[in-house]
């Protein structure tokens, strides 16, 4: 919920600094598309409200994994019996 909001405050940003890049395709290609090869797009704002907004994600997340103890992969108690169940599995040890 807290990255829908925070991606839908972008695409409200975008759209008030008169970035005309968009439609229904979020990927490269519909990028360089509707951005770069589209005269007057202004396209150069999604790389900066984009990397503010990776920013952003990348430091709330941070905190609130660790501020609330949330249980991500490679966390939690069982990562020992998970990493020797691999190296058994695998045959091999840890790299």
């Amino acid at each position: 919920m807290i990255y829908s909001l925070l991606n839908g405050l972008s695409y409200m940003l975008l759209y008030a600094f008169g970035s005309e890049v968009g439609g229904i395709t979020s990927s490269v290609i519909g990028f360089i598309l509707y951005g770069p090869m589209r005269p007057g797009s202004q396209w150069w704002w999604i790389l900066i409200v984009g990397a503010i907004e990776g920013l952003i994600c990348y430091f709330l997340f941070k905190w609130w994994i660790i501020k609330f103890n949330i249980k991500t992969p490679g966390r939690g108690e069982d990562n020992e019996e998970a990493l020797a169940f691999a190296a058994k599995v695998g045959g091999g040890g840890q790299a």
